[in-house]
């Protein structure tokens, strides 16, 4: 809705959408994260949009350490490179940003190491 919220209203719709969950199990995560075909995707639900961007960018972070393996240093240098940010949420209480990268992108990393 974000980017229709100039006006502080969006455009509402219905649709009929299909959609797949899987768990993983052993694995815990504090936030929401999708994936589509293109991007990893993380959601940042805050009360600021600093405290949502950091939410969002330290579980983006925390995924790709995860399953591929980087380390701090290497997790910051690639999200710096190609993270990409949009502010999803504006007019209510708690904002929300959403960060992602480019499924192109992590193809250029080693292998998953899970998923």
């Amino acid at each position: 809705m974000a980017d229709g919220e100039v006006t502080q209203t969006g455009l509402e719709t219905s649709m009929a959408v299909d959609f797949s969950v899987e768990v993983i199990k052993g694995y815990q995560t504090q936030g929401i994260r999708e994936e589509d075909n293109d991007y990893i995707i993380s959601f940042g639900v805050a009360g600021s949009l600093q405290e949502a961007l950091k939410v969002s960018t330290a579980q983006l972070a925390t995924w790709i350490k995860h399953d591929y393996g980087l380390n701090d240093s290497e997790v910051a240098l690639f999200l710096g490179a190609v993270m990409k940010i949009e502010v999803t949420e504006l007019v209510d209480p708690e904002l929300d940003v959403v960060t992602k990268v480019p499924k192109s992108a992590l193809a250029m990393l080693s292998a998953p190491t899970a998923k």
